[in-house]
């Protein structure tokens, strides 16, 4: 058995994305690492609620195991634009 990784930077809008890749590759597992920018703490609900949506239609199809990581960027733009 061959491990392979590919990697795709997509919008929030594009998450069906990976329904049909999950559907048309037979997936057994994929793991998706969300990148929120810090600097726009507003944009971030909006990102978390998409990706609860997408996460409770993924429960529907138990055959595939979904990893989800969370990275926040920009921090130290967010420290200094929260001391202003």
């Amino acid at each position: 058995m061959k491990d392979v990784a590919y990697i795709w930077d997509i919008e929030m809008s594009q998450l069906n994305f990976i329904t049909q890749l999950m559907q048309g590759e037979n997936l057994t597992e994929i793991s998706i690492l969300l990148i929120v920018d810090l600097v726009q703490p507003h944009a971030m609900w909006n990102t978390f609620d998409q990706m609860e949506k997408f996460h409770d239609k993924m429960k529907q199809d138990p055959r595939t195991k979904v990893n989800y990581g969370i990275i926040g960027m920009k921090y130290d733009l967010y420290e200094v634009s929260a001391k202003n």
